[in-house]
């Protein structure tokens, strides 16, 4: 439920062994949260799950972890570094760095580390940036090589060091909502 676990800066470890539907919104918010493991089934999360959470630094995904929704920010205030997924999953990859959270067809970016990098280019393989994905990530200057590349809703919300977007010349693009929303650095 909203808020559940928030404010409990003794929680370090949470395992979801039993199918949970969905973790509401802010529900570890500002925790000592160091690394969870989520629900190895299918699963929406809400918005600001992990906000404030500072000693975040792993996500784990098992064999039958499917994220059926992201609500909005996950990672803001984040010190995300690491992403596991069981070889068994059926839905998601890692990147060859480990900082991409990708679709199995390896494609389409579900989520990023929150140390993504100062300068980050979008792979060309990239055809989508899933709803949220870079939220609350240290990227500074986004270059986007992809003429016909989907960006999701709040793709970047909260990417406060974000001074640089650059697109295609030529371009296809698609821009979901709020995609660079609460990015105040952001000028070019």
């Amino acid at each position: 439920s909203l808020g559940a676990f928030s404010e409990c800066p003794s929680l370090k470890e949470v395992n979801f062994e039993k199918a949970v539907q969905l973790i509401d919104s802010q529900a570890f918010y500002a925790t000592g949260l160091e690394s969870i493991t989520l629900p190895n089934s299918e699963v929406t999360l809400g918005d600001y799950v992990f906000y404030k959470s500072e000693g975040l630094k792993t996500v784990k995904l098992g064999a039958n972890t499917k994220i059926a929704e992201i609500k909005g920010s996950l990672f803001e205030g984040t010190n995300l570094t690491t992403f596991e997924v069981d070889s068994a999953n059926a839905n998601y990859a890692l990147s060859q760095d480990g900082k991409i959270l990708e679709n199995k067809e390896g494609n389409a970016i579900i989520l990023v580390v929150t140390n993504i990098g100062e300068n980050y280019t979008v792979d060309e393989k990239y055809t989508s940036i899933g709803k949220s994905a870079f939220s609350g990530s240290n990227v500074v200057t986004l270059t986007i090589n992809n003429k016909d590349l989907v960006l999701g809703e709040y793709a970047f919300i909260g990417a406060k060091n974000l001074t640089t977007v650059n697109l295609p010349e030529e371009s296809g693009f698609v821009i979901g909502a709020y995609a660079f929303s609460e990015a105040p650095a952001l000028t070019t």
